[in-house]
């Protein structure tokens, strides 16, 4: 239908496409229940099915308002800002734990350095950088 210019999309909802959808959903359902036990044998295969495109059928099928749900850049953009994240913590984790390990050794080089024996282990570990 065009009306002042714009196009129109009328979509009538009547008991039969309302049933219809309602049968869409349940199908998606048993067949994500029926995932659920392949899954915990062999976890790729849920690689298999975009669960994002899942979701929005449901919705669709459901009727729900098109606002509720974000759009695929929305989604994009936030799984990256979430990555980003991990991927900070994990490298302060990483530094964090590189300090430590440093501060555990630094007593046990310091110990041995004052000894200064000859023959001691630090200057045999001197001697061996020179080369």
């Amino acid at each position: 239908m065009k009306l002042c210019n714009v196009f129109l999309v009328l979509e009538y909802k009547g008991p039969l496409a309302r049933s219809q959808n309602a049968t869409d959903v349940t199908a998606v359902d048993q067949f994500v229940q029926g995932m659920e036990p392949v899954i915990q044998i062999d976890k790729d295969v849920a690689d298999v099915v975009d669960f994002d495109e899942i979701l929005r059928f449901k919705a669709e099928k459901l009727g729900l308002p098109s606002k509720i749900i974000r759009d695929k850049d929305q989604v994009a953009q936030m799984r990256q800002e979430k990555q980003k994240i991990m991927e900070e913590q994990q490298q302060a984790q990483q530094a964090q734990q590189t300090s430590e390990v440093a501060k555990n050794v630094s007593p046990l080089v310091r110990s041995l350095s004052e000894k200064g024996k000859p023959g001691s282990i630090m200057e045999k570990v001197a001697a061996g950088a020179g080369r």
